[in-house]
């Protein structure tokens, strides 16, 4: 019998993968994750041995000692992580393989489309197989839905807005913001005033992925100038 945390994450792990494939997903360093058009998506699905709680959760089971399946959905802009390289001066990761957007330890947040917390009393094969399989499956509806709804970054914003604002009702205690991505939909739309009011506005101590923060937004000043710069240029040359 399943019992220890080592081989929960390698049953779930040979699950995952299995599965993913089924779905055509890609799977590296813990992740399935799939591109569409400009929207990067990720699922990430974890076996948590009893007594480790990764969340706040108020479910009896769990206090009782029962382990979890903890499976999420999450997507974002592609292009963020590439501005967010490029700014912290990381570009070589930009040439990366895909899987980077999800486990390279430097890279933008994703939003939380879909997210369970499956209280589990007995790590059993065939069980954690069909909770996988089962989430993969909606996971699939998901991505081709959202996919076809947010096709343009002007209409990433206000789902970007709407499923942050879920996340804080999900996960009040949280201490995650979204001024970056929203000073990226900036320069990504060219609306440098916005991008200005922003880095006005910043709090320069929360920290954004791995990087530190004051020094993220310092950079992040420089790259808005410099790109502003080159798109007045570029515009000089079109209209001579």
């Amino acid at each position: 019998m399943v019992k220890k945390q080592s081989e929960i994450t390698k049953l779930v792990t040979n699950i995952v993968r299995k599965e993913g494939s089924k779905y055509s997903w890609k799977y590296a360093y813990g992740f399935l994750f799939r591109k569409i058009g400009d929207l990067y998506f990720d699922i990430s699905i974890l076996g948590v041995k009893g007594g480790f709680l990764i969340r706040d959760n108020d479910d009896p089971l769990f206090k009782k000692g029962f382990g979890k399946l903890c499976l999420d959905l999450n997507y974002k802009w592609y292009e963020f992580d590439n501005l967010f390289w490029e700014i912290i001066g990381s570009s070589k990761y930009i040439k990366k393989p895909m899987s980077y957007h999800s486990s390279c330890g430097h890279q933008m947040r994703a939003m939380e489309l879909v997210g369970y917390e499956i209280p589990i009393d007995v790590w059993e094969e065939k069980k954690i197989e069909t909770f996988v399989s089962n989430f993969l499956e909606e996971a699939d509806t998901k991505v081709l839905e959202e996919s076809s709804k947010v096709t343009s970054i002007e209409k990433y914003l206000p789902r970007m807005e709407e499923l942050y604002a879920n996340f804080l009702i999900k996960y009040p205690r949280a201490l995650v913001e979204i001024q970056a991505e929203r000073f990226f939909c900036a320069l990504l739309t060219q609306d440098y005033e916005w991008a200005r009011q922003i880095l006005v506005e910043v709090n320069t101590d929360n920290p954004v992925g791995r990087s530190d923060g004051r020094d993220f937004w310092r950079r992040a000043k420089v790259f808005k100038r410099k790109i502003e710069r080159a798109n007045v240029k570029l515009r000089k040359d079109l209209n001579s």
